[in-house]
């Protein structure tokens, strides 16, 4: 819908008020695509505007230039690098410019890792994915885990099969939803370390008395049992959870709990 103002009114105000998507918008609505572009380039200062710009350009037929657009505004500071670098990739794949799509891939993944964006970088790499795959983990791992990605980090180092990472990450945070698929993940190549970690998940509910938890806690010494069949240490592990189970008697929801996954280990 056009402005009430009229266009040169509208497109002065927004200058004057530093709106860089409502000028450059306007100015693609008026099918002034050249001045858009050129303003784009001068003025954008965050790459959420260069995507503003590069889907406008894109619906109005002009495709490469949004995709220069958008290899600008990956070079600029601010809010949404990803966001850009995944559209970026995505429309240079289509379009047939697998270098441009592979490098948005690789800045989409460091701006925001996730295991999407991991396979698609995987996807667009090639016969060069061992070379990029080399690139983007060590830039992964020498960046900051914190809490609040701890568990996404973990999903790609496993995938990647890059346990030492994963288990690394899993020591630091102990969270249960990032100890638990690397546990799962692990338990033939580091039995010991898996072992010690459900230890240390389980006994703290069941000390608890944290009845409602019981059934989750349990979980714990089966993955410790896998591990220790996968180290030759079932013995040792029966007379564990035997201990466990005695000891804690008096919990009448856990006792059945823990016999009934002594019965299923007993064939190993």
């Amino acid at each position: 819908m056009r402005p009430l103002l009229g266009v040169d009114e509208y497109l002065a105000l927004a200058a004057a008020t530093n709106r860089i998507d409502a000028y450059t918008t306007m100015l693609i609505e008026e099918d002034r695509i050249n001045e858009a572009i050129e303003y784009g380039q001068q003025n954008l200062h965050a790459p959420n505007n260069a995507l503003t710009l590069a889907r406008a350009l894109r619906e109005h037929d002009r495709p490469q230039a949004a995709l220069e657009i958008s290899q600008h505004g990956l070079s600029l500071d601010g809010n949404g690098k990803a966001d850009l670098a995944e559209w970026l990739r995505d429309r240079a794949a289509n379009l047939d410019e697998p270098e441009v799509a592979l490098e948005a891939a690789v800045t989409a993944f460091e701006a925001a890792p996730t295991l999407a964006a991991y396979q698609a970088t995987e996807e667009l790499a090639g016969e060069d994915w061992p070379t990029v795959r080399e690139e983007i983990l060590r830039s992964l791992a020498n960046r900051d885990t914190t809490k609040r990605n701890a568990q996404r980090h973990v999903e790609i180092f496993l995938y990647a099969e890059r346990y030492d990472e994963a288990i690394a990450i899993a020591d630091r945070f102990l969270d249960d939803m990032v100890v638990e698929p690397v546990a799962d993940a692990v338990f033939e190549e580091h039995p010991e370390w898996t072992i010690d970690a459900c230890k240390a998940q389980a006994e703290p509910i069941i000390e608890e008395g944290e009845s409602q938890q019981y059934r989750h806690a349990v979980d714990w010494p089966a993955t410790t049992g896998n591990a220790a069949d996968a180290a030759g240490e079932l013995n040792e592990w029966r007379a564990y959870v035997q201990d466990f189970r005695d000891e804690h008697s008096e919990k009448y929801k856990l006792r059945p709990m823990l016999e009934k996954l002594l019965e299923e280990f007993a064939d190993r």
